[in-house]
C-alpha cells in the first residue's frame, strides 16, 4: 500500500464523522448499492456532504484495517467507507453530473 496515494489525513480529521456501510456477504450487489445511494441521500438531505474513500476498501491491507477499526463481524462485507462533513449554511451545491442531454450522444 502507498499512503502518499490517497492520503486523506487533511480531510479526515476535518471531517464530522468517518463511517462504513456493511451488508451481509451474501446479499445482492445491486441491494447494496441502492442501499448505499439511498443513504447518501439521507444524508446530503440532513445537511451532510458523504465522501466515499473507496482507495481503503480497494486494497486488500486497507480493507483489513478498516474491518478491525470499524469492528465489522464476519458475517458482514464493507461496501463502502466515507467520511462526513457538514455543510455550510449558505451553501450551494452544484450539479457535478453532465445533463441527460450532454451525455447521449
Amino acid at each position: 500500500m502507498v499512503p502518499e496515494l490517497f492520503d486523506e489525513a487533511r480531510s479526515i480529521g476535518s471531517a464530522t464523522a468517518v463511517g462504513a456501510l456493511t451488508r451481509a456477504w451474501d446479499e445482492d450487489p445491486f441491494v447494496s448499492g441502492r442501499r448505499l445511494y439511498r443513504l447518501w441521500l439521507e444524508i446530503c438531505r440532513a445537511g451532510y456532504a458523504l465522501c466515499p474513500m473507496g482507495a481503503l476498501t480497494d486494497d486488500a491491507d486497507g480493507m483489513d484495517g478498516c474491518r478491525r477499526r470499524f469492528q465489522v463481524p464476519d458475517d458482514r462485507q464493507i461496501v463502502s467507507v466515507f467520511r462526513i462533513g457538514k455543510v455550510a449554511s449558505g451553501t450551494v451545491v452544484h450539479r457535478q453530473r453532465l445533463s441527460a442531454r450532454e451525455l447521449l450522444v
